[in-house]
């Protein structure tokens, strides 16, 4: 008592100094009675783990530690009773199967301070993760890869797509980033069926790269001092990136769960993702394969499966750009293999083992750069062990590090520290495989060797040879980057700039801006409209087009007919096709923006339209024009069709300064909704756009002034040879792709759910044809919380400009770029989310003043509340009936391959209808067909197109047409569908019994044999009719374009080849064979 009266007694300048002298002898002491103390290492090692810490911290003790075996020999300290070892027989005891060394305490860091929810790769006890293993392993197996295939299939394709756009800018590249956008996708779609859309966003959504690299962080360094993970685990951050995996992957599972427990769900086509499968073991014996199973693996493999392949991709690829020879070597083989027929496109796993030099090139690229650098850290079991010649007592920690090991000169070689793939080969043809896979620890080592080791063999023997076979590469030394070569031809970039004060008008009009791009040296060139202000500092909203149709062709020049018809207060000497008239808008108080895109008009660089590098243009304007001295940072998009569907596809990119779109009559789905409708190229209104709209206006291109197109490149003009380099032809790509997972399709790709801005989509029911599907299913899948769904009628380019229209363009826009919001759009349910306009009656078509007789209604929702889908089934009578026909078996035939000027079709009519009938919403059509060949039809594979199409008779017995796109007349609603792709992805969060979703992936194409019978069902647009009293419903199915098609033609001959085609096309009737469309049925309001 004494002692401790004085020691309270002493200050605090006496108990630090005493404190620290206790400390200095009780380390003394440790290492007096230690019995490893004879074990070299750095002296500070000996008497704390702070040193181990800040050679950590410092970021390369790898290398630290292959440096400190070179100095001290195979056994050295790394910190008080831990050591690093570098011996080929310590390896199998150590990690053997069967050996009682456990994991050592660092990994206590790597999961929740709950052992039961510990992930296979942190678990300590032998026992729980051999047990846990054997649940999932069957899905990690070689036989397993091939499933899993088509998954890497699809995001190397959309890999090389990107790289082809970015080698097209010259500019450069992060290698790693984008190996960590593809690693993450691939585990999304082999885990989930669904990737998570990095490729396609080209950026780190949600912050998940530096979440998982901080989370690695974290449990590296405290795992240093495992005592402290109980403490500092609750303060781990759970929102943002941290929060946003385990989010998504709770979702995931339970949409699945949710979609299995649906009657009408059918049973998953295509490959077997892993909820997939273990959702299915979790069915067998649910006591076996628990929901915390599931959840823990599913998000290990998010965390460890994307971050190590991507490691293991930019290992790859950097030692080969920095050993051309060997990189020219690989390149020589995949050539060698293409040439002679033994790799397809993309490569298969099977055809990648089979290049010798590529799996030596992955071999090397591992052993040289392996993804963890630290010691795989084991506990010396309670028998004690001998390792390299030293005894061990029990509770030592002992390791092995794969940089150490694969440094090894006694099993590698005397230049081990060298990239030489060759070794490999020498490896192997001296039969000495077996001894080096003993010291081979790229994926760890025994039992604990990591589970998820063949996908990232999968993933990497896929992928490098499509990059290698595809690209050629300089390697930035300063910075660590990859150097595309410059691909498109340019002038001299000048500054065009000119700026004019039009007091006539009320505003300044800057000329040939240059937007500078984040990603190319070379600008695009923008018009800036603003309002003449008294004050210089007064900043106003912005609305921004970006578009191919030419800043500077007039209106009047582009289309003088429709032109002559705008609405008066929009027509200026300012106007363009469209666009938001500049007069107009600034005189409410906005900047108009509007720009050329890049490759056209006054932009210089690849004419790419709808292409995700443009909108990567896009982006970085919206961006500009929210920074810019006049403007209020409150961005805001408007305008028709094309100036539409680029709204779409910039929103999901999320710009800063973005506050709304209004994308009036866009598209939004390159393949299905323009390109290739139910997988039948619509060739013919590509080629009118491509060839009057689009590369008239390209940047370079002679003689536009002349022919009152706008006016000539500002820079000069370009020789043809240069103009076809410069851009990627529609009517080329177009007619040489065919399927989603394509790379020029792939490429258009973006993701709905991405858009968070609030958007008012305005769809015309008459635009059966381009725009209608887009922008319904815009606002159906957009992520926005405040959206709007509004359908007019009339033209496509006339109602825009009407004066009740622009008043619901400016309110919404006035809510949020200027926070005036005089309707309630910005308060959720104060506006209805859906604005419909009612057809009914016969009025006659393009005649606006006549159309004003449809009323209009607001909806609470899409599809509408209430809807009853109803079948009218197709009887051999050529009849619609509300219930199945008794029939026997018999067929209706028509010629295959119909045209717009030889129609085949035969057509089906309901009974009059017995009050008026509101028809609003998805249509769909179940058929059952088969096709027997004539002797043109050559070819051993065998098609049908589908072209089906809903008409309305009026009571007098005469069909009504309605407005289309060009005012020409057209029926209410058409459908297309290739039998060959009838696949319907029921699995998949956007199929609906009401619109079935098809992927038109090369792997869905099945099978059409001569005379053998296909259910297809088809998706037919949504429309809406008051189907009046006496008036009744015609079903039309034919083999070709039929009246109402206008310019959107299917006509290739390429593509609709006879060989494949021709012959007669067979509806067939039977017991169990039923043929119908389902009609979207509104009960009376």
């Amino acid at each position: 008592m004494s002692m401790l009266k004085e020691l309270l007694s002493l200050s605090l300048g006496s108990i630090l100094p005493l404190g620290a002298a206790l400390c200095v002898v009780f380390s003394l002491v440790s290492w007096l009675i230690d019995p490893l103390r004879s074990v070299p290492g750095p002296p500070l090692a000996r008497f704390t783990r702070l040193w181990y810490l800040y050679k950590i911290y410092q970021g390369d003790f790898e290398r630290t530690n292959v440096d400190l075996h070179k100095k001290y020999g195979p056994v050295v300290r790394i910190a008080p009773n831990e050591y690093s070892i570098d011996d080929v027989e310590a390896a199998k005891i150590i990690y053997g199967h069967g050996n009682a060394f456990v994991k050592a305490p660092w990994y206590w860091a790597w999961m929740p301070p709950d052992p039961d929810k510990a992930s296979l790769f942190a678990d300590l006890n032998p026992h729980r993760h051999g047990v846990q293993r054997r649940k999932f392993a069957s899905a990690y197996s070689m036989s397993s890869l091939v499933g899993y295939e088509p998954f890497v299939d699809n995001c190397s394709c959309l890999f090389v797509s990107r790289f082809h756009e970015i080698a097209q800018t010259g500019r450069k590249v992060n290698f790693g980033h984008w190996f960590q956008c593809y690693a993450f996708d691939v585990i999304g779609e082999i885990t989930f069926g669904k990737r998570f859309g990095f490729l396609d966003m080209g950026v780190d959504k949600e912050g998940v790269f530096g979440a998982i690299d901080s989370r690695g962080s974290y449990s590296t360094y405290v795992g240093i001092f495992p005592k402290l993970h109980n403490i500092l685990f609750p303060l781990l951050p759970s929102t943002g990136g941290h929060g946003y995996v385990a989010g998504y992957t709770k979702s995931q599972i339970a949409s699945r769960e949710a979609l299995l427990k649906d009657p009408k769900s059918q049973d998953r086509d295509g490959p077997p993702d892993f909820v997939s499968k273990f959702l299915a073991l979790r069915a067998e014996d649910p006591e076996k394969m628990t929901p915390s199973d599931l959840f823990t693996i599913c998000q290990s493999n998010i965390g460890a499966g994307s971050d190590t392949t991507a490691i293991t991709l930019s290992s790859v690829l950097y030692h080969l750009l920095k050993h051309p020879d060997t990189y020219k070597r690989l390149q020589n083989e995949i050539d060698a293999g293409i040439a002679a027929g033994a790799i397809s496109d993309p490569i298969t796993f099977k055809e990648a083992t089979q290049l010798p030099f590529l799996q030596a090139v992955i071999k090397e690229g591992l052993r040289l750069h392996s993804a963890t650098g630290l010691p795989l850290s084991r506990v010396v079991p309670p028998c004690g062990a001998t390792l390299a010649g030293q005894k061990f007592p029990a509770g030592c920690t002992v390791g092995i590090n794969a940089w150490v090991a694969h440094r090894n000169t006694s099993v590698y070689g005397a230049d081990a520290d060298t990239w030489r793939p060759e070794r490999w080969l020498e490896i192997k043809e001296h039969n000495n495989g077996a001894n080096v896979e003993r010291y081979f620890f790229a994926f760890g080592m025994g039992s604990r060797t990591c589970i998820g080791k063949n996908l990232s063999l999968l993933e990497v023997s896929k992928l490098i040879p499509e990059v290698v076979r595809r690209f050629e590469f300089v390697l930035d030394d300063e910075t660590t980057v990859f150097n595309f070569a410059e691909m498109s031809i340019t002038n001299n970039i000048r500054d065009l700039l000119t700026i004019t004060e039009d007091r006539e008008n009320n505003l300044v009009f800057e000329k040939n801006v240059s937007v500078p791009l984040k990603d190319s040296p070379l600008p695009v060139r923008c018009n800036v409209y603003r309002p003449l202000s008294q004050s210089a500092d007064e900043k106003f909203p912005v609305l921004v087009t970006y578009g191919p149709y030419g800043k500077d062709i007039h209106y009047d020049n582009f289309f003088a007919k429709s032109f002559s018809e705008v609405n008066p207060e929009h027509k200026s000497k300012y106007s363009a096709w469209e666009t938001p008239d500049p007069v107009f808008w600034t005189s409410k108080g906005y900047v108009v923006v509007r720009c050329d895109e890049r490759g056209l008009g006054q932009s210089p660089g690849l004419l790419d339209t709808m292409s995700r590098s443009t909108s990567e243009c896009f982006f970085d304007v919206v961006e500009w024009a929210s920074e810019q001295p006049w403007s209020s940072g409150k961005v805001g998009l408007l305008g028709i069709s094309y100036y539409a569907g680029s709204q779409w596809r910039v929103a999901a990119r999320r710009p800063k300064g973005l506050a709304a779109i209004v994308p009036w009559e866009g598209m939004t789905d390159y393949y299905r909704d323009r390109c290739r409708h139910g997988g039948i190229l619509s060739n013919d209104f590509i080629k009118f756009w491509w060839n009057r709209q689009v590369v008239t206006n390209q940047y370079g291109k002679p003689g536009r002034a002349a022919s009152k197109w706008g006016e000539d490149t500002a820079e000069g003009d370009l020789p043809e040879d240069v103009l076809m380099q410069n851009r990627n032809d529609q009517n080329i790509d177009n007619e040489k792709n065919k399927f989603l997972d394509d790379t020029y399709y792939a490429s258009k790709e973006f993701n709905l759910e991405d858009i968070e801005v609030p958007v008012l989509s305005v769809a015309n029911w008459g635009g059966i044809l381009l725009h209608l599907r887009g922008n319904i299913n815009g606002y159906k899948w957009a992520g926005s919380k405040l959206k709007y769904l509004r359908f007019i009628t009339g033209r496509h380019d006339l109602p825009f400009y009407y004066k009740e229209e622009v008043e619901v363009q400016r309110s919404f826009l006035d809510a949020f770029l200027k926070g005036d919001d005089r309707v309630g759009w910005s308060t959720p349910g104060k506006v209805a989310p859906v604005s419909i306009i009612l057809r009914k009656g016969n009025v006659g078509f393009n005649n606006a003043e006549a159309e004003k007789v449809y009323e209009r209604r607001e909806e609470p929702e899409w599809p509408l509340e209430g809807t009853q889908y109803t079948k009218f089934y197709l009887t051999p009578e050529n009849t619609l009936s509300t219930t199945v026909p008794f029939v026997g078996s018999s067929t209706i035939s028509y010629e295959a391959l119909g045209n717009l000027s030889s129609p085949q079709l035969v057509q089906f009519i309901s009974a009059p209808f017995e009050a008026d009938t509101e028809i609003t919403g998805h249509i769909t059509a179940h058929l059952n067909v088969s096709l027997t060949p004539d002797s043109t039809a050559t070819a051993s594979q065998k098609d049908i197109d589908l072209f089906v199409t809903i008409r309305y008779i009026d009571p007098s017995g005469k069909e009504v047409h309605y407005t289309g796109t060009a005012g020409d007349p057209i029926p209410l609603a058409k459908g297309w569908l290739r039998v060959s792709l009838r696949k319907v992805a029921t699995d998949h969060p956007r199929h609906s019994e009401y619109q079935p979703y098809r992927e038109y992936r090369s792997i869905d194409v099945q099978e059409v044999k001569p005379n053998a019978i296909y259910a297809a069902d088809v998706e037919v647009w949504p429309t809406n009719v008051i189907a009046e009293k006496g008036g009744r419903i015609v079903f039309e199915i034919s083999s070709g374009d039929t009246q109402g098609s206008g310019i959107f033609t299917h006509t290739n001959v390429k593509d609709r080849s006879k060989n494949i085609f021709s012959g007669t096309n067979n509806l067939h009737f039977g017991e169990g064979i039923d043929n119908y469309v389902t009609l979207p049925i509104i009960p009376k309001r």
